[in-house]
C-alpha cells in the first residue's frame, strides 16, 4: 500500500542474441540488478509519497470519498485527515456534553478529550450548518456561494450522507476508541427528555436512513415512523456499519420494542430485521449480525 508497481525491462538487438554475443539469462540478471537498486528519489523514506500525490489524496479525503477504513489508514500511515475533522470534533464534544449533563461519563474531563478549544453546540446536530458551510467553501455541491443548499441539491445531500458516515466513525473508533463509543451513547441512562432527544437525533443522523434518490433530503425520522412507509426498504439506503453496531447494541430493537408484558421481540422489529436481511443495501457482516 505504500509503493507503486514498476516494470524494469532490459533489451538488446535480436541479432546479438542469435549470434550468441548476448545471452537471455544475462539480460534477465541485468534487469534484476536494476530493479534491486531502484528507489524513490524524492525522499529518504519510500513510505512517504511525493507532495503532489499527497495533494491529490488530500483533495479526495476532504470530500470524504474514501471508505472509513481508508480514512483510518491514511490517518495512521500518512497523517492525513479530512478537512471537516474540526466539525466532527464539535459533534463528538456536543454528544459528550449531553452525557456529562446526565452524569453518564466516567469522568467529567472526558468532555475535553477531543480538545479544550473545540466548540460545544447546544445539540450535536447544530453542527450541520457548519458542515454545509464547509462544503460551500470547497466550491462543491452545485450551490451558489451566498445561498444555503436547497433540499433538492443532490450534491449537498450526498455530501451530508458521507459526513454522517464519517461522524459515526469518529464516535465509534476515530477519536477515543477506548473511552467513548456508540456503546456509551446507546446505554446511557438519560432522564431529561430534551437530552434524550438530542442523543437519539445524533444516532439517527449517523444511521442516516435516507432515500436512494439524492434529490430528496434526509429527514430525522424515527425508525418506527419510517416503517410506516410501504416503499421504505425499496427506496431507502442507510449506513451499514452504524446499522450493524446499533443492532448488536440492542438500540434498534429498543426503538421497536413491544409494549410491556408482550413478546420480547415485537412484530415490527421482526419485520424490520427480515426486510434488512433481503435488501441489497445490507452487507454480509450485517446479515451475519442479524442471524446471531
Amino acid at each position: 500500500d505504500t509503493a507503486q508497481d514498476i516494470l524494469v525491462r532490459a533489451t538488446c538487438p535480436r541479432y546479438l542474441v542469435d549470434e550468441g554475443k548476448v545471452y537471455e539469462d544475462a539480460l534477465f540478471n541485468e534487469a534484476h540488478r536494476i530493479a534491486d537498486t531502484v528507489h524513490s528519489g524524492s525522499t529518504d523514506d519510500c513510505r512517504i509519497p511525493e507532495a503532489i500525490y499527497r495533494d491529490f489524496v488530500q483533495a479526495k479525503l476532504d470530500a470524504l470519498l474514501f471508505s472509513v477504513d481508508s480514512i483510518s489508514w491514511l490517518e495512521r500511515s500518512l497523517n492525513l485527515r479530512p478537512g471537516c475533522e474540526r466539525e466532527a470534533k464539535v459533534f463528538v464534544k456536543s454528544c459528550l456534553k449531553v452525557l456529562a449533563e446526565e452524569n453518564q461519563l466516567v469522568s467529567a474531563d472526558l468532555v475535553n478529550a477531543v480538545g479544550r478549544d473545540v466548540e460545544v453546540k447546544a445539540s450535536p446536530l447544530s453542527v450541520i450548518p457548519a458542515v454545509m458551510e464547509y462544503l460551500k467553501r470547497q466550491g462543491t455541491g452545485g450551490t451558489p456561494e451566498k445561498q444555503q443548499p436547497r433540499e433538492d441539491d443532490a450534491g449537498a445531500n450526498a455530501w451530508l450522507q458521507r459526513v454522517a458516515h464519517y461522524f459515526c466513525y469518529c464516535v465509534d473508533a476515530g477519536f477515543m476508541p477506548d473511552q467513548f463509543t456508540l456503546y456509551d451513547m446507546t446505554n446511557a441512562q438519560i432522564n431529561a427528555k430534551q437530552n434524550k432527544k438530542k442523543i437519539k437525533d445524533a444516532l439517527l443522523f449517523m444511521l442516516h436512513i435516507r432515500p436512494k434518490d439524492f434529490s430528496k433530503p434526509w429527514k430525522p425520522l424515527e425508525i418506527r415512523q419510517l416503517l410506516m412507509s410501504p416503499e421504505f426498504f425499496k427506496d431507502c439506503q442507510f449506513n451499514d456499519r452504524a446499522m450493524q453496531a446499533l443492532l448488536e447494541l440492542g438500540w434498534v430493537q429498543e426503538q421497536l420494542q413491544a409494549p410491556k408484558g408482550e413478546e420480547k421481540l415485537s412484530l415490527e422489529c421482526s419485520v424490520f430485521l427480515a426486510k434488512i436481511m433481503v435488501t441489497d443495501m445490507s452487507s454480509a457482516n450485517l446479515k451475519t449480525a442479524i442471524c446471531r
